[in-house]
């Protein structure tokens, strides 16, 4: 799968400016609502963009019911080289797991991570650890992402335990939290989009058990195509990364041609 095909997937929103980039979003606003040191500043979320019947029109009758990550860690990171003047704060990280489903109804929908209150100060970048989870009572025990729905009327189920990490800089390279100031950090999903680019139809329920399984070691005979599905996750995270090289890039070349 090309990259340029994937680009279409994410979506990034940072600050005050809106920048296209893939099938994922980063939404990042900031509220002058009044914030004390007893409240919360920081609101981390996960989203989802998905319409059953805007999705069915353009690809086969597929309906996801289900979209459940297990995300391990957050962690907003601090510029050790960074010389702008204000307070300085070291790495952040908000421990899960946070098990999340951005479906409901058949529609994407919000789901908050954490409600923290961070330290004023410069960031530059925020991770998302998407694992395993390693929790016995968990509904995805062993798998990192699950989704389920139907596929032409017939219900399925995909799953798979890759680990996947998303590394986001925000946009000119820092995030300020300031006293007094909220801020809306949320990573959004279009599965309509996603589904365009994974042909769900070609699976098949080889067992014959009435559901169509699709994973690692799918007895439907669908393993292959679980790891094509994760293969566009990590396709699609690479291509954000290189994405924000090319940016960097530019803007060193910009700056050279203004010397």
């Amino acid at each position: 799968m090309k990259k340029k095909n994937l680009k279409s997937v994410i979506n990034f929103w940072a600050a005050k400016a809106l920048l296209t980039i893939l099938g994922t979003s980063l939404l990042i606003s900031c509220d002058d609502d009044n914030v004390n040191a007893n409240q919360e500043n920081t609101f981390v979320k996960l989203s989802a963009v998905y319409d059953a019947q805007g999705t069915q029109r353009n690809v086969n009758d597929i309906v996801i019911n289900s979209f459940i990550l297990n995300v391990e860690e957050i962690e907003l990171e601090v510029d050790d080289d960074d010389a702008t003047e204000g307070p300085k704060v070291s790495d952040i990280e908000l421990e899960g797991p946070f098990v999340v489903d951005l479906i409901e109804d058949s529609s994407g929908i919000e789901q908050t991570l954490a409600e923290v209150n961070l330290p004023e100060g410069n960031y530059d970048e925020i991770e998302f650890s998407i694992n395993e989870s390693e929790d016995s009572e968990s509904e995805i025990f062993e798998k990192s992402i699950f989704i389920s729905g139907t596929i032409n009327g017939s219900p399925f189920e995909f799953w798979h335990n890759e680990d996947l990490e998303f590394e986001i800089e925000f946009e000119n390279g820092m995030l300020t939290l300031e006293e007094a100031t909220a801020t809306l950090i949320n990573l959004q999903f279009d599965l309509n989009n996603l589904l365009t680019l994974i042909d769900l139809s070609i699976a098949t329920d080889g067992n014959e058990n009435g559901v169509i399984e699709i994973n690692p070691s799918s007895e439907d005979g669908n393993s292959d195509l679980a790891d094509s599905i994760i293969d566009a996750f990590d396709e699609v995270i690479d291509a954000f990364e290189d994405s924000f090289d090319e940016e960097d890039e530019d803007d060193d070349d910009d700056e050279n041609e203004e010397d």
